[in-house]
């Protein structure tokens, strides 16, 4: 299915449902094309995004990290490569 045609409130929604209800074994990888992002729920609790080219849109891995951060216990860390 394509991500992008979801709201990301219903992807980051779908990510938790995923880690609360059936726990993670092995890795799940949401991946946007469009956006040439991966969203993905680490094994313990909490998400990355992983930017797929020089071209990922940096502002809907924030935003979607931002909704993520609203979560009890959540905390975003947010690092992009430097630029020597």
């Amino acid at each position: 299915m394509k991500v992008d045609d979801f709201p990301i409130e219903s992807v980051r929604s779908l990510l938790v449902a995923k880690m609360v209800v059936y726990g993670l074994y092995g890795h799940c990888f949401i991946v946007s094309p469009d956006w040439n992002l991966a969203f993905y729920p680490h094994d313990d609790f909490g998400f990355g995004v992983i930017g797929l080219g020089d071209d990922a849109n940096e502002q809907v891995a924030h935003d979607f990290l931002a909704q993520a951060d609203q979560l009890p216990g959540m905390h975003s860390i947010i690092r992009t490569p430097s630029t020597n």
